[in-house]
């Protein structure tokens, strides 16, 4: 299993480092701009920069998961990787669960660096207004939960020969789920949509794959 999970991550590292890249920028950033403004002057509450990359976050982590799953799937449709792989002594089920881990790790390395960044930061800049904890936390947790809904999107319209229209529908249904977001606001009852959407696209990508021509 750990070698198929290093196989995706390995075939699709662009989107990886460039995951990274963003992340470790986000956590630069928060800490330069929040360290810069508390020696100025006491801060009466949270730093308004922990609230506002979210504003970006979400959308390019939304967009970005969409063309790693769709990335993943187009790539092993076209070059016939899990035709291969099959005849190696592996399974279905490990092929397509090791697929969906490096999605995982992808999601969780965008996310976990700047939610334990603003964890450090409000220890050691403390506000005088008490730290709302819970708004931060459902932003994070919404950020999670539409980032692995739009992977799994990119991962049912990857399967498709016809790379333009896989990008072009990843794009707006991307847009709509955000767009959802905007007008629902980070909610329970937006969370629970996501992650009703998310099982649904899981199972139907997991029986697909194991049934399917490969």
């Amino acid at each position: 299993m750990f070698t198929l999970i290093k196989r995706e991550i390995e075939d699709n590292m662009r989107l990886f480092i460039l995951g990274l890249a963003i992340s470790l920028t986000t956590v630069c950033y928060l800490s330069t701009t929040v360290a810069m403004e508390a020696t100025k002057w006491v801060p009466t509450g949270l730093n308004g920069a922990m609230y506002n990359i979210f504003v970006l976050l979400i959308p390019v982590a939304a967009f970005l998961a969409t063309a790693l799953g769709s990335a993943q799937m187009y790539k092993d449709k076209n070059q016939k990787i899990s035709a291969f792989l099959l005849t190696l002594a592996t399974t279905r089920n490990k092929i397509i669960s090791a697929r969906i881990i490096a999605g995982l790790i992808w999601i969780l390395m965008m996310i976990v660096p700047i939610a334990i960044t603003e964890l450090i930061l409000v220890q050691i800049f403390p506000v005088l207004i008490p730290y709302p904890k819970a708004m931060i936390i459902k932003l994070f947790v919404t950020m999670f939960l539409m980032s692995l809904c739009c992977y799994s999107i990119g991962l049912i319209i990857g399967d498709n020969k016809r790379k333009n229209l896989s990008q072009i529908m990843g794009m707006i249904i991307t847009i709509i789920l955000l767009t959802l977001i905007i007008i629902k606001g980070v909610r329970a009852d937006t969370a629970l949509i996501f992650i009703i959407l998310t099982a649904a696209l899981l199972g139907k990508v997991w029986q697909k794959f194991s049934t399917a021509a490969l």
